[in-house]
Formats: C-alpha cells, sequence, structure tokens
C-alpha cells in the first residue's frame, strides 16, 4: 500500500489512529485499503449507507462508520464505568471501523445496485445473521474475569425486518440486558 493510500484511509477514518496494537491498527488499514481497491469505487467516501436508498437518505457509509466508531467509544466508556469492566477498546474500535468494510464490494459505483459479490452474499449473511449473534469479544472482561463479554450483531438475515423489530435480536437483548 502505498503511503498516500495509507494517509487517505487515516484521514476518512481517525479511529484507526485510536487503537493502540500496531499490528491490529495495520490490519484494519489494509482490509479497508483491500476492499477499496477490490471495488470499482475510486473513492471511498463515493460509498453511500445503503446504495439503493441513495435517493431517500443522504448518508455515507463513511460519516455511518466514524458515528458507529465514536457511539463505541462512548458506549463503552459509560459501560465500563457502570458495570465496572474492563474492555479491550483496540478489538472495539476495530469492530466499529470494520462493520461496514463490505459495502464497497458489495454496491456498485456505477448502477448503485448490488456487485455480483452482492448478489451472492448480502452484508446481512453469516457470520453477522440471528443464528450466529451471540459472540465472545476477545480481551472483554466480565465481573467473574474469565472474559465472557458478549455482543449481539447488528444485522438480521432479512434487511427489512430492522434490528430494532426483528424478535430474535429483541430476545438477545433481554436475555443479556433484563
Amino acid at each position: 500500500m502505498k503511503k498516500k493510500d495509507q494517509n487517505y484511509i487515516l484521514k476518512l477514518f481517525p479511529a484507526i489512529k485510536k487503537i493502540k496494537d500496531p499490528e491490529l491498527s495495520r490490519k484494519v488499514l489494509l482490509l479497508w485499503y483491500q476492499a477499496w481497491k477490490s471495488s470499482n469505487y475510486l473513492r471511498v467516501e463515493d460509498v453511500h449507507q445503503f446504495e439503493p436508498a441513495r435517493d431517500y437518505i443522504s448518508y455515507t457509509n463513511v460519516a455511518h462508520t466514524n458515528q458507529v466508531c465514536r457511539a463505541c467509544q462512548a458506549i463503552a466508556a459509560m459501560v465500563s464505568k457502570e458495570l465496572n469492566l474492563k474492555l479491550h477498546m483496540d478489538y472495539l474500535l476495530a469492530g466499529a471501523i470494520l462493520h461496514d468494510v463490505d459495502k464497497i464490494m458489495i454496491f456498485d459505483s456505477k448502477t448503485g445496485g448490488f456487485t455480483e459479490t452482492g448478489r451472492r452474499k448480502s452484508h446481512a449473511s453469516p457470520p453477522c445473521g440471528p443464528h450466529r449473534r451471540q459472540r465472545r469479544v476477545p480481551g472483554s472482561r466480565s465481573g467473574n474475569g474469565k472474559g465472557a463479554g458478549r455482543i449481539v450483531s447488528p444485522h438480521p438475515l432479512s434487511f427489512p425486518a430492522m434490528c430494532h423489530f426483528h424478535p430474535q435480536l429483541r430476545q438477545a437483548f433481554e436475555r443479556f440486558f433484563p
């Protein structure tokens, strides 16, 4: 990866610089670079949050990803303080930065529709689907110190059934946050 491409991606996603582990930071940066170069987008910031709704929602995937990163940091700070949990912020930030990296490959910059990759494997397909909704967060510690932290995957298999209306996701939240 050329230095100018590295600087370009770092400018788009400033949270990458907050990852303290240099190897993890490098991998996050490289994954965004590889996704971009395997797409037909000239600029990463041209990817819409959801291309088929471009005419109705004015929201880029870069803006969305950066908002998710800020929300992740705010929620992690609150949860860490309120529940006395030690969270692995590098992993949380990496997940927030990469949560929609595939959109640059599944949407076509020319048509606004799906690419062949997007038609074969949807954004909401496993491992993000509801049947795999519960995943361990490496390095997180619950009160028992045994690394039992869990996250809930944000994307249901059925895109029209948004997360907050999806019964299985609601059940997962009720289980972990009674």
